[in-house]
């Protein structure tokens, strides 16, 4: 049966919310392929919104677009359980820091309501608006921060976070004792009592993901169970319309590299509006590569949001945002250098020093160069880290980084620093990487010289 239409929302919307609730939900399970002609019938619209929907969603990690292949659900496994959690553990010990600080009356009203729907939803036995109320209490934490960068991560994170809970076993968490404890620490401004109630609640969903989620991950994929991993073409859709995709991402791929090194070299300015057409021209490409690859550079945040009427533009990192996105690249970064101590493998570990002796090898008057060894040595640690989603989250903001470091003369001690920190890792000592890392990149001094840079 046709979906109903909404006069409130376009094609695009209603067919990515109708997508990513289906997905999150299990109504479409992992490996479904997800055939552009079939789910326009269903939704009654063109193929060009089922097809900008589904980008969308290969952004949001719902979807996997396979080479010649077409699209498919991207199954949920008990790696990607963890690698969310792993990221939720860092990240919303930082949300709840900033917002004890930043919190205001607003935000202290919304969080009480929520205590307050929490307590009902408890009284009645009722373990989904509970965990429903969590969903909000937790999204309304990362807004209480005001921290941008922060809340595009949450952003990024939030579809997968969404599915990650939908596994779990309602009764096995407690989570009003934690409510209430946030309540008091963001009334009182109390970042470190938001803290440690974060991390303890977080030691408590890892329990019961441990005993809940992770078993009902294992009973969806025991035999007789419905296979969610894709091993080959699925029936129902064509090869010419899965090499039609693939077509588009290999066009789009020069369009996204090139504006993105345009734009951390300063040869686009904040403000230079991204043309469809103009791009379409300088690349030799169609209009559709070339709205994936805006789409792709708004997603790093490079990028702001374009309407039919008003184009994207060349998007600034303003002054006031530096701070914060200089602390969210630390909560990456010594979260990538923790994990990829933990049992380094010997190719690994070779791969790693081969980066860092190219970094040592370049003299600081190459300072192009040198940022892009810099940065490959980064590139390693993350996949070293073994968590696809923090790698993800990596590439999200590397070229926002980029531009912040580039303007901060700190050559020698990221040389030093990534030194000692390689020596960290292939001691597999995960305490002394994290500690080499917030000695050495975060010093105060150094911190200043990376967030003051763009403004001066």
């Amino acid at each position: 049966m046709p979906r109903t239409r909404s006069n409130d929302d376009t094609a695009v919307e209603r067919v990515l919310r109708g997508l990513r609730d289906d997905i999150i939900d299990g109504t479409r399970p992992g490996g479904e392929h997800l055939v552009e002609r079939t789910i326009a019938e269903e939704y009654e619209v063109s193929r060009l919104p089922v097809r900008i929907a589904i980008r969308r969603l290969t952004l949001d990690g719902l979807v996997d677009q396979l080479p010649r292949r077409g699209s498919f659900v991207r199954p949920m496994t008990r790696s990607d359980v963890a690698d969310v959690a792993e990221l939720h553990h860092a990240f919303d010990r930082l949300a709840v820091r900033t917002a004890a600080v930043r919190r205001g009356e607003a935000d202290l009203e919304r969080f009480r309501g929520h205590v307050a729907a929490a307590e009902a939803a408890e009284a009645a036995g009722d373990r989904d608006e509970l965990a429903r109320v969590g969903v909000r209490f937790r999204s309304d934490t990362y807004l209480a921060s005001a921290n941008r960068p922060l809340l595009e991560i949450h952003d990024a994170l939030l579809s997968r976070t969404q599915r990650m809970f939908a596994l779990a076993e309602r009764s096995a968490t407690a989570p009003l004792p934690y409510y209430r404890r946030f309540l008091a620490a963001f009334e009182a401004r109390d970042a470190d009592a938001a803290d440690a109630a974060m991390a303890e609640f977080s030691a408590h969903l890892r329990a019961a993901r441990q005993e809940r989620m992770l078993r009902r991950l294992d009973d969806a994929l025991s035999p007789g169970a419905p296979r969610t991993t894709v091993h080959m073409r699925p029936a129902g859709g064509t090869a010419a319309e899965g090499e039609s995709a693939d077509a588009e991402s290999s066009d789009a791929a020069p369009v996204i590299e090139g504006v993105r090194a345009d734009i951390i070299a300063g040869r686009r300015r904040p403000g230079e509006v991204l043309s469809e057409r103009a791009l379409s021209q300088e690349y030799g490409v169609g209009r559709i590569p070339v709205r994936q690859a805006i789409d792709a550079l708004r997603f790093e945040g490079l990028a702001t949001d374009g309407t039919s009427r008003i184009p994207s533009r060349v998007r600034a990192i303003p002054p006031e945002e530096a701070a914060d996105f200089f602390d969210v690249c630390v909560t990456l970064d010594v979260l990538a250098s923790r994990l990829a101590a933990q049992r380094p493998t010997r190719d690994e570990l070779a791969l790693l020093e081969a980066r860092l002796l190219e970094e040592e090898r370049l003299s600081p008057d190459d300072p192009e160069q040198l940022l892009d060894r810099m940065f490959a040595f980064r590139r390693q640690v993350y996949v070293m880290a073994e968590n696809r989603l923090l790698l993800e989250i990596g590439r999200l903001v590397e070229a926002r980084m980029r531009m912040l470091v580039a303007h901060a003369p700190m050559a020698a001690e990221v040389k030093r620093g990534h030194r000692f920190l390689f020596e960290a890792i292939a001691s597999r000592e995960t305490g002394l990487a994290e500690a080499i890392y917030l000695s050495v990149f975060t010093d105060p001094s150094r911190r200043d010289r990376v967030v003051d840079g763009p403004a001066g």
